[in-house]
């Protein structure tokens, strides 16, 4: 065990907990700020009328608690150097999320404007919510947004991807290297689906230029995505190379079964996507039909371990990238 790990579990000592504290109590004022206020942002004078927003939206219910989630989560990650991806399952907890990314600066970096001094305060709580300003949820322009919701279903889909997305990918492209080391292989990790946009219609969005650069215009694209495959058809539907984009997602299959299988009853599984490479990449259909056959007894295998076990495989259950 680590020295940081030690002290992140140890108990917390009077001075965190009022740091904590302080912090936790600072991003509640600044989010039912951006609720309420649109000038005299720390109450220089006494509060009138025309310091409150005429129109009020936004969930000041469900801040704190996002805000106190928040505070902790950052202080796991200083001390761990935790690498974590934050999902918020209320939508229109949006002044916590933006409160909180003022108060650690990074909101002040995308948009220097908004400072981290009384001027830039209210220019956080004036445009909350308010004509010219940001929505009431966690836009596409919130720094490190990568997709909004409102609803805890769309929240869950993330946690989903976010947990199981990578291992197969990598997995897949390992087995590729083994089996067809000959095969040039990409593999592009999508954090935000936005940038499969047009630059023009979305401010994540890429240009033709980029998009190319990335998945080419005329090579096959295996997409592996834990949500519905229609949406990644209808974000790159006028993109050069969309023709030659075959979407895995999720249909809507499954049960009580293990991690793993939940996976390979909606196609997504590493042999699967080995065997869809072999299916579109032109030439491979018959030079590595073997290895195709490979992939197929592997998911055999796996039907019929989980059936006995109870678990996944163990060259599964035991991976790890070791690139």
């Amino acid at each position: 065990m680590s020295v940081d790990t030690q002290q992140a579990s140890a108990p917390l000592t009077d001075d965190e907990l009022r740091t904590l504290d302080a912090h936790w109590r600072a991003a509640n004022y600044l989010s039912v700020g951006q609720i309420y206020l649109m000038a005299n942002p720390l109450l220089t004078e006494p509060l009138r009328p025309e310091h409150v927003k005429p129109r009020l939206l936004g969930h000041w219910g469900t801040s704190p608690g996002l805000n106190l989630v928040h505070t902790h989560l950052n202080r796991v990650i200083k001390a761990r150097g935790q690498d974590a991806l934050c999902i918020w399952g209320p939508g229109h907890g949006g002044p916590a999320v933006l409160a909180n990314a003022w108060l650690e600066g990074s909101y002040s970096e995308t948009y220097p404007d908004v400072s981290r001094d009384a001027a830039g305060m209210e220019r956080l709580f004036r445009q909350f919510s308010f004509p010219g300003g940001v929505p009431s949820h966690v836009a596409p322009e919130t720094p490190g947004s990568i997709h909004e919701g409102g609803e805890l279903g769309y929240s869950l889909s993330h946690a989903y991807g976010a947990a199981l997305d990578n291992p197969d990918v990598l997995a897949a492209a390992q087995l590729l290297r083994t089996h067809l080391p000959e095969l040039t292989v990409r593999v592009v990790n999508v954090v935000d689906i936005a940038r499969l946009l047009p630059a023009e219609e979305h401010p994540h969005g890429m240009s033709d230029f980029e998009y190319d650069g990335l998945f080419t215009p005329d090579k096959p694209v295996i997409f592996a995505y834990h949500g519905y495959p229609w949406l990644i058809h209808r974000l790159a539907y006028r993109r050069t190379g969309h023709k030659n984009l075959h979407v895995r997602g999720y249909k809507e299959i499954g049960t009580t079964t293990t991690p793993f299988d939940m996976v390979v009853r909606n196609d997504l599984d590493r042999y699967r996507l080995v065997m869809d490479v072999i299916d579109r990449v032109p030439g491979l259909a018959v030079r590595a039909a073997a290895v195709r056959q490979q992939m197929e007894d592997a998911r055999l295998r796996h039907h019929e371990w989980i059936r006995v076990h109870g678990t996944d495989l163990p060259e599964v259950a035991d991976w790890s990238w070791d690139g």
